[in-house]
């Protein structure tokens, strides 16, 4: 796998463990900045390799999901809504390449 892919599903999951740091809540993602934060590796990966959300939880899920942790089942839980907004993200980016 390309290393780049590797430094930015990296990246992806320290946003992930930020939003845990000081008991910050999960449902936060979704807020600004954070959102704006995935979304830009979203687009930064877009420019590597296309792929679709349901890569990117199994990936991040292999590289960095632990079950010894105490806050595995919310950062499950975040992977799976971020799997949701990048095959959204990833709609929405194939019709405006289309529609080009």
């Amino acid at each position: 796998m390309d290393d780049r892919i590797i430094q930015l599903l990296d990246k992806t999951w320290d946003h992930i463990e930020f939003l845990f740091a000081g008991g910050g809540q999960p449902g936060n993602w979704r807020q600004e900045p954070y959102r704006s934060d995935f979304f830009e590796v979203f687009v930064q990966m877009q420019q590597i390799a296309s792929m679709d959300g349901d890569q990117v939880a199994r990936l991040l899920r292999e590289r960095h999901l632990r079950s010894d942790d105490p806050e595995c089942e919310q950062k499950s839980e975040i992977v799976n809504e971020i799997r949701d907004a990048w095959n959204e993200w990833e709609y929405a980016w194939t019709k405006l390449r289309k529609a080009r």
